[in-house]
């Protein structure tokens, strides 16, 4: 008998934080979700023990990533909310916003109107029509 986990499974760790999901051979793959011990939470797809394809990151103060990942890192469609003060809807390269997106920004009491722009290395270039 081997000791590798296959199928659906948690693991706790020794900081507090745990992984509840699928295993192949000790593998996180497929589906699951990470909990950290900081109150952080990824659940979405994973390949070879890393976020891979789609899924949704939270952090303790509300914001949130949900989108497309490749090998650990933010790339393709993605949202990222800060909550009550903006929200960027589109492209991602290598971590950082790059591409055409939506913006829109909390002002004032209310989210404003979305307004489409490009990005380049996560800084933004110029609005478009």
């Amino acid at each position: 008998m081997d000791d590798l986990i296959h199928g659906n499974g948690r693991m706790f760790y020794s900081d507090g934080s745990y992984y509840d999901g699928q295993w192949a051979e000790r593998v996180k793959v497929g589906e699951g979700s990470f909990v950290y011990a900081d109150g952080r939470k990824y659940k979405g797809e994973w390949k070879q023990n890393v976020f891979n394809g789609f899924g949704r990151f939270e952090w303790p103060d509300n914001r949130y990533y949900e989108g497309n990942y490749d090998q650990g890192i933010k790339n393709g469609s993605g949202k990222f909310e800060i909550p009550d003060k903006v929200i960027y809807d589109g492209q991602w390269k290598d971590g950082v916003q790059n591409g055409k997106a939506t913006a829109t920004i909390f002002q004032d009491g209310k989210w404003g109107a979305a307004r489409k722009g490009n990005w380049a290395k996560g800084k933004f270039e110029k609005w478009v029509m």
